[in-house]
């Protein structure tokens, strides 16, 4: 009996390990500065302004996830309030807050939606990351005709519209998580528990 529960302390033991290993593995695969969505849209700058409020640009729908801007050298929000019609919109999406650093890491930081005569007529927290030679932010959803506006393009341009980061033609999305694997993993995590509870019960 006294070496049964040894067994089972043992395994119990490296049993959790495993599980707090797992949920490690989960959290922390991806790194956004290597996994992102990539926008290279030159009128989503303070240096393209719609002629009339008939000709703006809406931007491309964005989901929740993590996104690079390239059309400049290091992928900045603009850190101003936008003019009406800057980045082809009359209402924008500008970053609020201090840049972070590589000692940061993923932090929150403040953008703000500018309407009409007000700069900052909503603002949210997003996370966001320096990746050494650019900026990555983790966007969410804008309404209609909000656009995110970015710092003036780098010389040369670029196309316009969203693509993936590894290389894929389509403009599609990419979740920032990996996609289905997170449910699997967890789905797998918790079997565990029950196969220790079980253990437990049993002995």
């Amino acid at each position: 009996m006294v070496e049964n529960k040894y067994k089972m302390m043992f395994w119990m033991q490296w049993s959790f390990i495993f599980l707090i290993q797992f949920y490690l593995h989960v959290d922390g695969t991806t790194d956004p500065c290597t996994s992102h969505t990539t926008i290279n849209d030159t009128t989503l700058t303070v240096a393209y302004k719609a002629s009339s409020v008939d000709n703006i640009i809406c931007q491309a729908s964005t989901t929740v996830s993590w996104y690079r801007y390239t059309g400049t050298t290091n992928g900045r929000m603009t850190n101003k309030c936008p003019q009406d019609l800057q980045c082809g919109s009359k209402n924008q999406i500008w970053f609020n807050d201090t840049i972070p650093t590589l000692t940061d890491g993923e932090v929150l930081r403040q953008i703000c939606t500018h309407e009409g005569s007000a700069c900052c007529a909503l603002s949210i927290d997003i996370k966001t990351k320096n990746c050494t030679d650019f900026i990555v932010y983790h966007l969410v959803s804008a309404k209609n005709c909000t656009n995110y506006c970015f710092e003036a393009p780098k010389s040369g341009g670029g196309n316009s519209g969203l693509k993936n980061d590894k290389g894929g033609g389509n403009s599609g999305l990419k979740n920032d998580k990996g996609g289905g694997n997170i449910g699997s993993k967890n789905d797998a995590a918790s079997i565990l528990v029950w196969i220790m509870i079980a253990v437990v019960v049993l002995l």
